[in-house]
């Protein structure tokens, strides 16, 4: 009796262990975490669970999902500030007045620095700063081989003789020419002529309008020239000048400067041949002032260096020296 009931009972143990058993490999058996070291634990060889498989959809909300790259609707937008974001670094320049400014260069830093080419400025570095200053007593040329003298004034080269007298240029820039240039008066372009006589010819008096002309003659001697065998025009040369003369009435042309005078030419009609003197012939222009005038001539043999007035033949001319009472008379009405 003993000996059936101790079957019974380990029939009874054996039974509830199994049932245990079935329960453990179906709904909860689970995945040991890993610990990182290698599963040594002996594999379950039980029976396999074939109850019904548990097909409820399993809870994902806090999965952990690898992120759909062209889903964007969870992506954070950055707020807007209004400005561009490759300008989230501030490199604008600080132009305050506390802001650092590279200076400029210096202009110069030695005086060989500021060479301005003018011979007639001395130039020095000033603190970075070229200075030019004037300096007349320097030498210089102003490459012109037509000039001479050449001298500093007022910072320019300026030349102070004529060379070239005979190419119709004022190189030397006084106003005067070749031979009217007294540079040039008296050398081998310009030579020299002493006047014998020269007299007002016709007429003695006129009277004009207020800016009428009328044509008045003078003539000229100049011996070995005007009295040459076989002339048949008037002798001319780049030192000789002729000029009429309107001045105020009873005065002296010879040193008043009240005088307006124009150059006149040759009359182109005169007999040469058969005359010692040579014959000039001009305008008288009426001033615009009616009034009473005096018109004369003169003549130069030296480019205008000197000058010998004439007036009214029948009273000797030039012969006894210039008398304003023998001057022509002109009455402006």
């Amino acid at each position: 009796m003993k000996t059936l009931t101790r079957i019974l009972v380990v029939l009874f143990v054996s039974s509830t262990l199994a049932a245990c058993s079935d329960d453990d490999d179906g709904a909860n058996n689970q995945v040991p975490a890993d610990t990182g070291q290698a599963d040594t634990s002996q594999v379950d060889t039980g029976p396999a669970d074939t109850g019904p498989t548990d097909t409820s959809q399993a809870d994902t909300s806090d999965a952990d999902e690898t992120p759909d790259a062209s889903d964007t609707s969870d992506t954070a937008v950055p707020e807007d500030t209004g400005e561009d974001a490759t300008d989230a670094v501030d490199t604008s320049e600080d132009v305050g007045e506390d802001a650092e400014v590279d200076a400029a260069p210096p202009e110069c830093t030695e005086d060989t620095d500021c060479d301005d080419g003018n011979a007639c400025t001395v130039n020095t570095c000033d603190d970075g700063t070229c200075v030019y200053t004037n300096d007349d007593s320097l030498s210089c040329d102003d490459g012109d081989a037509c000039t001479g003298g050449d001298m500093c004034s007022a910072g320019a080269c300026v030349p102070a003789t004529e060379l070239c007298c005979d190419d119709t240029t004022d190189n030397d820039g006084d106003g005067a020419a070749d031979c009217r240039d007294s540079d040039c008066v008296g050398g081998s372009d310009c030579p020299t002529y002493t006047l014998g006589w020269c007299g007002l010819q016709w007429p003695s008096t006129m009277t004009l309008a207020p800016g009428a002309t009328d044509i008045a003659y003078s003539q000229l001697y100049i011996a070995g020239q005007t009295d040459a065998p076989g002339q048949t025009s008037a002798f001319t040369a780049p030192t000789l000048i002729a000029e009429l003369g309107v001045g105020p009435d009873g005065s002296d042309p010879t040193t008043a400067t009240s005088w307006t005078w124009n150059e006149v030419q040759p009359n182109p009609g005169f007999d040469y041949a058969n005359n010692n003197n040579d014959e000039y012939q001009g305008d008288v222009t009426a001033p615009s002032t009616a009034g009473s005038y005096d018109y004369a001539f003169r003549f130069s043999g030296d480019g205008g260096q000197t000058w010998t007035y004439c007036d009214f033949v029948d009273t000797g001319g030039s012969s006894d020296g210039y008398q304003p009472a023998n001057a022509g008379d002109l009455t402006v009405q």
